[in-house]
């Protein structure tokens, strides 16, 4: 009985060292996979969002072809750019409040998607310098869907959610 105590009395620092164990190695591990990332990726996203700070990234396929999708955090702010493999800037999306969604897109969504209540909101900015709205709405009966928009309202695709 005496050594069940002794082992209680030390769970919670063991559990404490356990949890900053992996939070050094997830850190560790993110800096090695910036390095990893292609030069002219990495050039991109400095140049981009300057003094940003590297969340993750992922590799994906766009249109066919090979893109990176880098995540980096710059004062709060979350920021995906998504960037060809010859550093080659595709867009930038910002999350953004749904109240600073153009009146156009918000009143769009809400014809588009009756019932519906909005989960979250990007400002899409291609790399030729269009601006648009991606919005992902979670509709009754517990589906969503996401959806892009220009300024002006106009829709440009819309995708169902699992």
């Amino acid at each position: 009985m005496w050594r069940v105590l002794q082992l209680e009395r030390y769970w919670v620092p063991v559990q404490i060292v356990v949890l900053l164990g992996v939070v050094a190695g997830a850190l560790a591990y993110n800096q090695l996979a910036y390095s990893r990332l292609p030069q002219p990726v990495r050039e991109l996203v400095q140049t981009t969002i300057p003094d940003a700070q590297y969340v993750t990234h992922r590799v994906e396929t766009s249109d066919g072809r090979t893109v990176h999708e880098v995540t980096v955090r710059q004062q709060g702010q979350h920021f995906d750019i998504t960037v060809g493999p010859d550093g080659e800037l595709v867009e930038v999306e910002k999350a953004i409040p749904e109240r600073d969604l153009p009146r156009a897109v918000a009143d769009a969504v809400a014809a588009g998607s009756p019932g519906g209540r909005i989960q979250g909101a990007e400002e899409v900015r291609k790399g030729d310098g269009r601006v648009g709205y991606e919005v992902r709405v979670a509709l009754t009966g517990g589906s969503a869907v996401k959806a892009r928009y220009t300024p002006v309202g106009t829709l440009l695709r819309k995708k169902e959610l699992r």
